[in-house]
């Protein structure tokens, strides 16, 4: 503490307040200020490089960081901060390097391995992302939700045992925890182990028989597995107990899932337009009725709800849908300005790809606009694309097998139908 004045106390817990309510220039201020008066002093270099990090002059940051280092070589946490720095700056081995060295130095908290974890798992290193993880759990075993990172770790190595195992520890540990039942449920179902599956969210709700969330878990499991009637009993359960209008738009997707199954169209849409009360805001929702609507040739219903989502912020998947919808609708409907339609979605889609070359839908929905605009080849060569795109997928073919049929090529059509079945002989044409 000798190297530190009261005044400059004062002004570090001042910027520390100020930080708190992110306001960073006043905070900077009150630090520099701090620094001035106290120049031989390690924490005014620390706050200065905090403030400077959430400010993004990442330079600046890395400078007094490296002063604060100067001060104590073996400061664990400065090296910590410098290693963050490298990570923001996009130099992730070097960010290594001093987390390394901050770890060799001790006293790294839980949180800090965290973060380490992190960047391992950002760099599919999934080793050291465990042996990270692992020792965060260490240093704090009741966090939760460095069990569910270790999980998540798991899955992404597709570890489906270890993950179950790692869900089912904290489970235990914590039975409050939501989280670990909408995972465990999860992997059970992708594994298509139903007893398991329902049997981890009845013990959810034998636990918790309120829990409206543990109730969504349930019915997603019941409808996974096309258990249909069970689920239509405990829609209705739900409803009787109000439970349902609690996550109203979440339930009626579910239930719409199995009346679509058994054909009942009028049902679905009742279930989802009771549940949109007119607002097709929920982006969800819009898309699976402006589907159905599209299906049974209901254009003026999709032309509505397509322009009501195109007037809401929309993620890209739903804007393209809508606009795509949209387009078809005018098409089908027979009106003026449909072909002008069509054309601008091709334009646009294919400056969405350029930007977005992973949106896998933006390829669908030019190949679909330039084959209602009866553009065979464009839409080949999209087809075509995809099937380079996506080897193990029959999505290629199998719009090459539409596009063929569509030009009144009936060999190459079933050539390409031939195509996809050896890829995926479970395909429904």
């Amino acid at each position: 503490m000798q190297n530190v004045s009261e005044n400059s106390l004062d002004l570090i817990n001042q910027g520390c307040a100020l930080m708190a309510q992110q306001q960073y220039e006043q905070a900077l201020a009150k630090f520099l200020l701090a620094q001035k008066d106290s120049p031989k002093y390690i924490d005014c270099y620390v706050n200065l490089g905090n403030v400077y990090s959430c400010l993004e002059k990442y330079d600046d940051a890395l400078e007094n960081f490296k002063k604060a280092l100067m001060l104590d070589e073996k400061s664990s946490t400065v090296l910590f901060d410098i290693g963050n720095i490298m990570y923001l700056k996009g130099d992730k081995i070097e960010a290594v390097k001093y987390y390394n060295k901050a770890d060799e130095c001790g006293n790294l908290t839980a949180d800090m391995y965290d973060v380490i974890a992190g960047l391992f798992i950002d760099e599919q290193d999934y080793v050291q992302a465990l042996r990270y993880i692992n020792r965060a759990i260490k240093l704090d075993p009741m966090n939760g939700e460095y069990y569910l990172e270790k999980a998540k770790i798991f899955i992404d190595q597709q570890k489906a045992t270890e993950a179950l195992e790692t869900l089912h520890e904290l489970n235990k540990l914590m039975p409050d925890a939501y989280e670990a039942y909408d995972m465990l449920s999860e992997i059970y179902t992708i594994k298509k182990d139903y007893d398991n599956a329902i049997g981890i969210v009845e013990k959810g709700l034998d636990r918790f028989p309120e829990d409206v969330n543990l109730a969504y878990l349930k019915l997603k499991v019941l409808t996974s597995f096309e258990k249909d009637q069970d689920a239509l009993d405990y829609t209705f359960f739900l409803k009787e107990s109000g439970a349902y209008y609690k996550r109203e738009t979440d339930f009626a997707l579910l239930e719409a899932d199995v009346y679509l199954r058994g054909k009942n169209v009028e049902k679905a849409i009742e279930c989802l337009e009771g549940a949109a009360k007119g607002d097709y805001s929920n982006q969800q929702l819009g898309f699976v009725l402006s589907t159905i609507y599209l299906k049974s040739e209901q254009f003026d219903k999709v032309i509505y709800i397509a322009e009501k989502m195109l007037a809401s912020e929309s993620e890209l998947f739903y804007a393209a849908s809508a606009k795509f919808y949209l387009a078809q609708a005018k098409s089908f409907r027979g009106d003026d300005d449909a072909e002008k339609v069509l054309r601008e979605i091709t334009k646009e889609f294919r400056r969405i790809t350029i930007m977005n070359p992973s949106f896998y839908e933006g390829y669908v929905y030019r190949l679909l606009a330039h084959k209602a605009l009866k553009e065979f080849d464009e839409a080949l060569n999209l087809a075509e694309y995809m099937k380079n795109l996506f080897p193990d997928r029959p999505d290629g073919y199998v719009f090459k097998y539409t596009i063929y049929k569509d030009m009144n090529d009936l060999e190459k059509a079933e050539q390409e139908k031939r195509e996809a079945l050896n890829i995926d002989p479970s395909f429904v044409f």
